[in-house]
């Protein structure tokens, strides 16, 4: 979700230089609207670069950046925020918190990782307080995040979504359904885009609640 630069950088400059610890902030993400930083926030930021205290970049492999960092604020989308919790460190969320981000905003906080979710327009209230506990290792949301499990960080989860949609269509039933017959409904029609609908068998298991385990 397109969140301004600018908002993010007044967060990141508050901590910096607020905080009691000394660290640096790497930024991945795409500047949405140029006029989104102002001159002042912008010349604070080129000053913590130049000082080695911030890093931005467009994008990055997770896969490898992640594992050297201490603390994470993650927008809380699914992909994201699973990988940071597989690194055994503390996270917060804070964005938009529209769809499932409030759902793994709350899923770190009730976790003990990570403080309750926050929009992203209210992190500089929250940020450095994150930063302080975050950055001490007696700390609980430290201690926490090192007893918990949430799967092998070099599984991407595909081969498990596979066999997933392999459960449902060969087991339990689920057949595709035409979306031109009767009954369908479609979207965006004057675009050529269809959207079909499947036909559910009659029982469903429901999976359990998604908990982290202790190894």
């Amino acid at each position: 979700m397109p969140v301004r630069a600018g908002t993010i950088f007044a967060a990141a400059h508050r901590m910096l230089s607020k905080s009691m610890h000394d660290f640096a902030v790497v930024f991945v993400g795409k500047r949405w609207k140029v006029s989104s930083v102002s001159p002042a926030i912008e010349k604070k930021i080129n000053a913590l670069k130049a000082a080695g205290k911030f890093l931005e970049v467009e994008q990055a492999d997770f896969g490898v950046l992640f594992p050297k960092l201490d603390a994470f604020i993650v927008h809380g989308g699914l992909g994201t925020t699973v990988e940071a919790l597989r690194t055994g460190k503390p996270v917060a969320v804070s964005g938009t918190l529209l769809f499932d981000q409030r759902f793994w905003g709350k899923v770190c906080n009730d976790s003990g990782v990570g403080p309750r979710p926050v929009h992203i327009r209210d992190l500089w209230r929250s940020c450095v307080e994150f930063a302080d506990s975050a950055l001490d290792d007696s700390n609980s949301y430290v201690t926490t995040a090192k007893t918990l499990s949430w799967g092998d960080p070099n599984d991407d989860g595909v081969t498990a979504n596979v066999q997933r949609f392999r459960t449902l269509l060969e087991v339990e039933g689920v057949a595709p359904v035409d979306s031109r017959a009767k009954g369908s409904w479609t979207v965006g029609q004057d675009v050529g885009q269809t959207v079909g609908r499947a036909a559910l068998p009659t029982e469903r298991t429901s999976p359990s609640p998604l908990t982290p385990t202790q190894p």
